[in-house]
């Protein structure tokens, strides 16, 4: 409830345990709330303290919550009933939906929040636990719903936005198409501080910090080794350019992190490549052999504006539909982008203006737009003067923050409604429909 000061209190869930899209999406929204309206209150899933430290660095209150579970189901994530354990995964976070629905409801009586505000997808149980408590509640789609095997899923989970969220937030066209919430749902893109992405930063210390040569071209990917983020289209394309731009450098942000010793992890090590196939990082290393003179591998960055700073080309070789958070960030940069054109990463560059879009998973096809943009400067730089414009008339950190307050203010009744509120009905705590 609303404290002595008159602030609303707003409770926030975060289902991350690493960090990633999603993660720094809230912390860049807490960064601008209106501190003088309202009082944050944040509530992990997981007690990951580098996690936790992002709030509390912020004066945050932050809390561990066990026994919230999630129900992914996103293209990052999800469990197919073809993998071996995919079945058994689904079956075990259905038989937790109420156990977290009523964790969910207690934390939120306890708390005693004005609104919650639940940053992912796969907080279905934790939205019928605010419900149940009596909260007003804004949903935030940060990612791409998995299509499925017969798009069953998804159809259950548009109907779990529909019955329990009293305002749906999409951050892109594609991901509220995919869950059909043209009826239900909003648009706000994720937005970018342009005082912190400033294009006026120095790269060369980093150049020399990462050992790049200060004449070399550098295509920069944030994505890892993830394979539905494109990091193997991107080695292979690295690898055809660099006949075409004799001088390249590639840098991959979140490629260096601990390897799990659970027994999950090391039968996958053992048994995968005797079926021919190997992990993610088994088949990311055997790619990367040879490369290792001119593509850097670095861990999770907290300085993005740096790394770009020091980039030519941001490279965005998603293989499936997702939002794509560096387009924005290159944008703010003046860095021009070369990306696949898949949803989510075409609403946000502009194929000949901010940069080029290619066909997913087609490395050739990736390595003539890197070399095309790499060997034209003049090209370049259009690029990413466009690129910067638009990222102040569509991305500002003012435009998306005062997007998300006028959501806040519209529910809790200090504005003029932008839809019905949720009927008595959908506030009633329920287990969740047969999944398959």
């Amino acid at each position: 409830m609303s404290g002595a000061d008159g602030r609303k209190r707003i409770l926030y869930f975060v289902h991350s345990g690493a960090f990633g899209g999603a993660l720094l999406s809230l912390r860049y929204l807490l960064e601008q709330l209106d501190r003088t309206k309202y009082e944050p209150v944040v509530a992990c899933i997981y007690p990951v303290p580098e996690i936790m430290d992002v709030f509390r660095k912020l004066g945050i209150e932050t809390l561990h919550v066990p026994g919230i579970a999630g129900f992914s189901h996103t293209t990052l994530e999800w469990y197919p009933l073809t993998h071996p354990l995919g079945g058994l995964t689904s079956a075990r976070q259905l038989s937790a939906f109420r156990r977290s629905a009523k964790a969910a409801e207690q934390l939120v009586r306890q708390v005693k929040p004005d609104l919650v505000h639940l940053n992912s997808l796969v907080f279905a149980a934790a939205a019928a636990g605010v419900k149940a408590a009596g909260v007003p509640l804004v949903w935030h789609i940060r990612e791409n719903a998995a299509p499925g095997h017969l798009g069953v899923r998804r159809a259950i989970q548009a109907r779990w936005l529909r019955r329990w969220g009293d305002r749906v937030i999409f951050i892109s066209d594609d991901d509220r198409r995919a869950l059909g919430g043209e009826d239900y749902g909003i648009v706000i893109h994720n937005f970018v501080d342009h005082k912190r992405f400033d294009r006026a930063i120095d790269g060369a210390p980093v150049r020399r910090e990462l050992g790049v040569p200060a004449d070399a071209k550098v295509a920069l990917f944030f994505g890892g080794m993830n394979t539905v983020k494109g990091s193997h289209v991107f080695l292979r394309a690295i690898r055809l350019a660099k006949r075409q731009v004799p001088n390249l450098h590639a840098v991959i942000a979140g490629a260096v992190s601990p390897i799990s010793n659970g027994m999950v992890a090391r039968v996958g090590r053992a048994v995968l490549p005797l079926i021919g196939r190997g992990t993610e990082r088994q088949r990311f290393m055997k790619l990367y052999e040879g490369m290792e003179d001119f593509v850097h591998l670095l861990p999770f960055r907290h300085d993005p504006e740096r790394l770009l700073a020091a980039t030519d080309v941001a490279v965005i070789p998603f293989i499936s539909p997702h939002f794509a958070r560096p387009a924005i960030e290159a944008a703010a940069m003046g860095v021009p982008v070369v990306a696949s054109d898949v949803g989510g990463v075409n609403e946000l560059v502009e194929h000949g203006k901010t940069g080029l879009l290619v066909p997913p998973s087609d490395p050739q096809a990736l390595a003539d737009g890197i070399a095309r943009v790499m060997n034209d400067p003049a090209l370049a730089a259009r690029f990413g003067e466009a690129g910067y414009q638009m990222s102040l008339e569509r991305f500002s950190a003012d435009r998306g923050i005062a997007r998300t307050q006028a959501v806040y203010a519209d529910l809790m009744g200090e504005g003029p409604p932008t839809r019905p509120a949720a009927t008595a009905a959908a506030r009633t705590l329920a287990g969740p429909p047969a999944a398959r």
